[in-house]
């Protein structure tokens, strides 16, 4: 018998391997596992479509069928605003991929993500810390619970008080390299700078923020460039883990040098960066160190009274360092963008800073810095464009969970997009305007305030809220104060005949997406402001 053929010697000794019947014979061996493959995804399509559990939720049939449809997004940077548009189009629950739906009311907000909520943090966020759990991706809600009450102690009052010195260091550093007035040049001169892409130096500011705070280091990444390839890092590998956040399947080892070489690079270098920052870090010192690592440090195992060991530690402090510095500096980006193409919203927000501190040194933590400046400019630019716009994925409790009136059964995922919610018209009328004054009571009144309170989540709700959300905002009130009472400033593109008579109206600040918005810009220049008190 010829093994290549099946037939017996005698007759295959004429018949050649590309004659007509051993090629339909050959191609029938491989027809044949095909159609099955073929009938075997026919068959859970046709299931994940019409069949199960979830049918009856609207939604892209794609999605139905596959997690590749929102791992697809990711890899764009568009989920967020992917998941806009099919709220538009299929309502206020949709079925985002075979196993989660996505809502989009207050209500949903409050169901899913208060304590009394029925669900856990989902599976999917295992991807974030593939080596250790940490404050972020830990399911068991008592373990999650004694550790960030030891973290948050590090963004109480008082601690940021005692952080406070380095914070304005920082932002001072990076307002000296705004306006540059060469030595022969009256210092009074008021020439506007070059353009500036605020993007990348609000990146250099908060890196360095968050790394002195965290670490007592000093890397300086706003004057020197040796350390700025840390953030360009993290971008990197957030690109790759946002697709597994939506897409957990393409997480297999094999498949993972194929689609993200970039990202898996990035990962290894942000990862020796953390290990050479650790490593300086817990190397002995007579210096007494008050930074967020000595109460990290202080976080043991419920179970064992063990202290977090190296692994731990590592995953602990990398994702204080991302979510720390990324996202402020888009915050303090998106800030600036709005107001820098709002000619009424600027002026009077540079006249408030300025009425309420006649000097830089007064510039301090308080209640006058609130008022000046978080009353309403930053949550208008956190709703339009907040640092991370996609879903929090939560997975259903045993016993299942009511959620907008409707009972979800156990193991689904559910979660609200941010971005989507921030633009639902029936929470903030004309979603995509910079309307600051949407914020005050004035305006709106009590009741109107707390329907928009409800839906208005840019840190996140509940017991998995942003931990380090007092300082993000302390650093962004500082930078955003420092800036007014020091400095003019305009887009670089901006329409100087629709500005000057008060008709510009800001566009959205657009980001991508990966886990943390990734953004382009804004380009601003500066100059010295008049001290004079006059406008030109």
């Amino acid at each position: 018998m010829d093994t290549k053929t099946g037939y017996s010697p005698v007759l295959t000794r004429n018949i050649s391997l590309k004659s007509p019947i051993v090629t339909t014979y050959l191609a029938s061996k491989c027809y044949v596992p095909s159609l099955y493959a073929v009938i075997f995804i026919s068959l859970i399509c046709l299931y994940r479509i019409y069949f199960h559990p979830l049918s009856k939720y609207p939604g892209p049939i794609l999605a139905k069928v596959t997690n590749l449809y929102a791992g697809y997004h990711a890899w764009r940077g568009d989920v967020h605003t992917d998941i806009l548009k099919c709220h538009e189009r299929y309502g206020k629950v949709i079925r985002y991929s075979p196993e989660r739906l996505l809502f989009n009311t207050a209500e949903s907000v409050s169901d899913i993500y208060s304590h009394r909520s029925n669900v856990l943090k989902s599976k999917v966020y295992h991807a974030l810390s593939a080596q250790a759990p940490n404050s972020l991706t830990l399911r068991d809600k008592a373990l999650h619970g004694k550790r960030r009450r030891v973290i948050s102690q590090a963004f109480s009052e008082n601690t940021l008080r005692s952080f406070e010195p380095k914070v304005i260091e920082k932002i001072h550093q990076l307002s000296d390299t705004m306006v540059e007035v060469p030595q022969e040049t009256d210092k009074s001169s008021r020439e506007w700078s070059d353009s500036k892409d605020m993007g990348h130096c609000f990146d250099h500011l908060t890196f360095d923020i968050m790394t002195d705070v965290l670490f007592s280091a000093r890397f300086n990444t706003i004057g020197d460039l040796k350390y700025r390839y840390a953030m360009t890092a993290i971008e990197e590998s957030n690109v790759r883990l946002g697709v597994l956040v939506q897409a957990p399947e393409l997480r297999r080892r094999k498949l993972q040098p194929l689609l993200f070489p970039q990202a898996l690079k990035a990962r290894y270098m942000f990862a020796m960066f953390i290990r050479k920052v650790l490593g300086e870090r817990l190397k002995p010192s007579k210096e007494d160190r008050k930074d967020v690592f000595s109460f990290v440090q202080q976080a043991k195992d419920p179970d064992t009274g063990n202290s977090l060991d190296i692994t731990e530690l590592s995953t602990e402090t990398a994702t204080l360092i991302i979510a720390g510095s990324d996202t402020t500096s888009t915050s303090m980006a998106a800030t600036l963008h709005y107001l820098s193409f709002s000619p009424l919203a600027y002026r009077k927000a540079a006249e408030e800073v300025r009425r309420c501190f006649t000097n830089l040194e007064e510039i301090r933590m308080g209640p006058l810095l609130n008022s000046c400046t978080g009353s309403a400019k930053i949550p208008e630019a956190l709703r339009m464009s907040p640092p991370g716009g996609g879903p929090l994925w939560r997975e259903v409790y045993k016993g299942g969970a009511l959620i907008n009136g409707m009972h979800i059964q156990e193991g689904v995922d559910v979660a609200v997009g941010i971005h989507s919610i921030h633009h639902n018209p029936e929470y903030f009328p004309e979603p995509y305007r910079y309307n600051p004054d949407r914020w005050l009571k004035t305006i709106n009144g009590t009741e109107e305030l707390k329907k928009m309170r409800s839906a208005y989540m840019p840190f996140g709700l509940g017991p998995r809220s942003c931990v380090g959300k007092p300082l993000a905002l302390v650093e962004l009130m500082l930078t955003m104060a420092t800036f007014l009472w020091q400095f003019d400033f305009r887009a670089s593109n901006r329409d100087e005949v629709a500005w000057a008579d008060g008709t510009m109206a800001a566009e959205q600040f657009h980001l991508k997406d990966h886990v943390t918005g990734q953004k382009d810009g804004p380009l601003i220049e500066f100059r010295l402001r008049d001290l004079s008190g006059n406008w030109e």
